[in-house]
């Protein structure tokens, strides 16, 4: 039952009304056949009725009704599980973010009896709150700055991300490099980690670059990362201080060091995105207004990279 309770929460895109049915009967059917639904029932039951997003979000009554059950379950036990209560505001964060913080009063510092009805949060919990709040900086900063001091609980590598992830998108490109550089310093951050911050850092590529170094002088870069640092390149090239020699270097340092450690078809998507990206921001490109090729491009002319398959051919 639990596993079909995790299929109607996986089968979101559909008319939510017939989706709340279908978890309601599969619950009572349960019920009837005798069976005491465990914790994780209750949680995929939960998480199955808070299912959907945009034009397929819950109806009010299948908020009602997973609030009915985490009640239902409160009266089973001294307390709620922390893992229910995470099911419920992730159900909630997207659809009804106002509600979910509601019902987190141990991490938003709300006074409130719900606090003593559930198990002390965790870093899931904590999460959850930063991603709600990736919209509000200063909410974002203060729900981090708590996590931090927060003695029982480690911050581990999908919090730092969905905290990174929420600073590039709300800009702040300065505290973004000084976390990750901290976090990575002590191993939690990963390549999601230096993806996500290299990828925002087209505006300024020579920091982007010396992120990608500083990963790669400890671990080992995966497609997206190479993709990433690639596009610090392009970028590197339209920038008004670079030149095509210095984006070309930097194109190539990290293709060779590419070329060594992806599949030769991830090398060969690395290699074709590589000249695509830094086409398409040629100076050469902009000074005529049309479509520049790579056969008119001075770059890829100087450093013959336009002979019949060659792309950025390393020797």
């Amino acid at each position: 039952y639990a596993e079909l309770l995790v299929a109607c929460r996986l089968r979101i895109n559909r008319d939510p009304l017939a989706r709340e049915m279908e978890v309601t009967r599969a619950w009572n059917t349960m019920r009837d056949d005798g069976i005491t639904p465990s914790v994780i029932c209750y949680n995929a039951a939960i998480s199955a009725y808070l299912a959907g997003e945009n034009d397929f979000k819950p109806t009010q009554n299948a908020v009602t009704r997973a609030l009915r059950l985490v009640t239902e379950l409160g009266q089973q036990r001294e307390r709620i599980p922390v893992s229910t209560l995470n099911a419920l505001v992730d159900g909630l964060s997207t659809t009804y973010p106002e509600l979910a913080l509601r019902l987190m009063p141990q991490v938003e510092g709300i006074n409130s009896p719900l606090a003593a009805r559930f198990e002390p949060a965790d870093i899931r919990t904590w999460t959850l709150a930063l991603k709600i709040h990736r919209y509000n900086l200063n909410k974002l900063r203060d729900t981090w700055n708590q996590l931090k001091m927060h003695t029982s609980i480690s911050i581990d590598t999908i919090a730092l991300n969905t905290y990174l992830d929420a600073l590039i998108k709300g800009e702040d490109f300065d505290s973004a490099v000084q976390v990750l550089e901290q976090y990575g310093s002590i191993g939690i951050a990963d390549r999601v980690s230096y993806t996500t911050v290299i990828s925002g850092f087209t505006k300024t590529p020579i920091t982007a670059l010396r992120l990608y170094d500083t990963f790669r002088g400890h671990s080992t870069p995966d497609l997206g990362l190479v993709h990433a640092a690639l596009t610090a390149c392009a970028a590197l090239r339209s920038s008004s201080d670079s030149t095509d020699s210095s984006a070309a270097r930097a194109a190539t340092r990290i293709l060779k060091d590419a070329q060594t450690v992806l599949s030769p078809h991830d090398f060969a998507r690395a290699r074709d995105f590589a000249r695509s990206t830094l086409v398409s921001t040629s100076p050469y490109l902009k000074a005529n207004r049309r479509r520049a090729s790579q056969d008119k491009d001075p770059l890829f002319q100087k450093k013959r990279w336009n002979s019949f398959d060659s792309g950025f051919r390393i020797l």
